[in-house]
C-alpha cells in the first residue's frame, strides 16, 4: 500500500483556503494531511498487531509530489518509522500529481509477490502541474477528487 502525499505549496493555507490566520479549527492543509496519514498509519498498526505472520502484515510505503516528488519511504510495516517520514514533509511549489504516481508506482515494485496492491493519494484539490494521471494505461482505477 501506498500513501502518495501532497507536499505542494497550496499544501501551507489553511482548510478554509485562507493564507493567514490558520489554528487548531482551521488548521494548515499540511498539518490535516499529517494526521490523516499519522492516524491511518496508527489504524494498520493496530491491524497488524492481530496478524501473527511476519511476512503477511500490512507494509506501506510513503511518496509525496510538490517540489520534491518521490518516495519518502519504501514499503515497511515499521509504524514508527512512516510516522518519522510523515512529521518530516514539508509543503512547496506545483502539484505535480502524475509524480506522486509515478512514484507510488515505483514503490509497488518492492512488493511481495501476490500481495494486494493499493494506492491512497491525498491531495487537496486539482494537478497545477502534471501530465494527466490516466495517460498511460493503469491498472489503477481513479476516484473522483475531493476537495477539503
Amino acid at each position: 500500500m501506498v500513501l502518495v502525499l501532497d507536499t505542494s505549496g497550496s499544501m501551507n493555507y489553511c482548510m478554509d483556503g485562507s493564507q493567514r490566520g490558520c489554528n487548531k479549527s482551521n488548521p494548515k492543509r499540511l498539518t490535516a494531511l499529517k494526521e490523516a496519514a499519522t492516524s491511518f498509519i496508527d489504524a494498520t498498526e493496530t491491524t497488524n498487531d492481530t496478524i501473527q505472520d511476519k511476512d503477511s502484515k500490512v507494509r506501506i510505503a510513503i511518496a509525496q509530489f510538490g517540489q520534491t516528488s518521490g518516495v519518502v519511504s519504501s514499503l515497511t510495516s515499521d509504524t514508527a518509522a512512516l510516522k518519522s517520514s510523515v512529521s518530516r514533509l514539508s509543503a512547496n511549489g506545483a502539484t505535480p500529481a502524475d509524480k506522486g504516481m509515478a512514484a507510488a508506482q515505483t514503490a509497488l515494485l518492492r512488493a511481495r509477490p501476490g500481495a494486494k496492491k493499493v494506492v491512497i493519494f491525498f491531495a487537496d484539490g486539482v494537478p497545477t502541474h502534471a501530465k494527466t494521471l490516466l495517460a498511460r494505461e493503469s491498472p489503477m482505477t481513479p476516484c473522483k477528487p475531493r476537495s477539503p
